[in-house]
């Protein structure tokens, strides 16, 4: 279901505390007129807002990404930039249109650039790890290929040996039976 995902700020918290939340309706109209009545001295201001496709669904995944910077378990307030919750609303959102009223929007395209900059390191660093990994195994293989060969050379050796042996054994049955086969004849 379509519907929006929102960003406010209240100058009655201290800096980056938002509120993260959802609305079937234009947030800018009823939502922020209906949080004024929650008790709170100073009005809601609409930061951001996006028209998303499964809202519902877009609210939890924010949510669970926040889950260490939430305030209050209860609570849809989290201790995050205003920069910070668009790009993972845009990370996660499949976005029909978006607005933004923060004042400082140069920050989200640094945002954006630095977690793109962190996913090609972290990239990086998995393509370094398989390499190692996979030289490892190579120099594993290499090993175990070179003690199955020395096993089968011993093996080999330990055969001619044994063939050897018969081979002496076969020669001196044959030399004490000629051996014997002269004593017969000299009696």
């Amino acid at each position: 279901m379509r519907g929006f995902i929102y960003i406010m700020s209240n100058p009655s918290y201290r800096d980056e505390i938002i509120k993260i939340g959802k609305s079937a309706q234009d947030p800018e109209g009823q939502r922020v007129s209906t949080l004024r009545s929650t008790g709170v001295p100073s009005a809601f201001k609409v930061e951001y807002y996006a028209f998303v496709k499964e809202y519902d669904s877009v609210e939890r995944q924010i949510h669970h990404r926040f889950a260490s910077k939430r305030v209050e378990n209860d609570r849809e307030f989290f201790t995050c930039s205003v920069p910070e919750a668009i790009v993972a609303i845009r990370e996660i959102a499949e976005i029909e249109f978006e607005k933004i009223y923060y004042k400082s929007e140069e920050e989200i395209p640094a945002i954006e650039a630095e977690k793109r900059a962190k996913a090609l390191e972290k990239e990086k660093k998995r393509q370094e790890e398989e390499l190692k990994r996979r030289k490892e195994q190579a120099r594993r293989d290499r090993v175990q290929e070179l003690q199955e060969k020395q096993r089968q050379e011993e093996r080999e050796r330990l055969k001619h040996e044994q063939a050897l042996q018969e081979k002496k054994k076969q020669v001196e049955a044959e030399r004490l039976k000629r051996e014997e086969t002269l004593q017969e004849k000299k009696r």
